[in-house]
């Protein structure tokens, strides 16, 4: 009987302790972000931009028509992403999709649809 006891006691707290664990890894941060903005029916330029490691210094993958290249982070926060590809300037809103570029003295706002796919 008291070894039984002892037996019950011990499944309870191996559950315990799998249920704690479980909660503990589902509060971990995302460990990858891929957020992609579809620009192709403003844009017969670009098709779409991506950004995978969202930190000043990396790349943005920019997808035309016919290549794909890579476009600079020059700056980036929650808000908006600053990018430098080829002469031209690219403020994305992150929250909104909306891109501005500024190329010389041209300028133009085109909204693109947003997509983010996270792990």
């Amino acid at each position: 009987m008291i070894r039984r006891a002892k037996q019950d006691s011990g499944k309870i707290k191996a559950a315990t302790h799998l249920l704690f664990l479980i909660c503990l890894c589902s509060c971990l941060p995302e460990r990858f972000r891929h957020e992609k903005y579809d620009c192709s029916g403003s844009l017969q330029t670009i098709n779409t931009i991506v950004i995978n490691k969202a930190k000043t210094g990396n790349h943005a993958k920019v997808v035309s028509p016919t290549s794909e290249t890579e476009a600079n982070i020059t700056q980036i926060d929650e808000q908006t992403a600053w990018l430098t590809y080829k002469n031209m300037q690219m403020k994305i809103n992150r929250k909104t999709g909306t891109m501005t570029m500024v190329q010389g003295t041209q300028y133009r706002k085109v909204s693109c649809k947003k997509t983010v796919f996270t792990m």
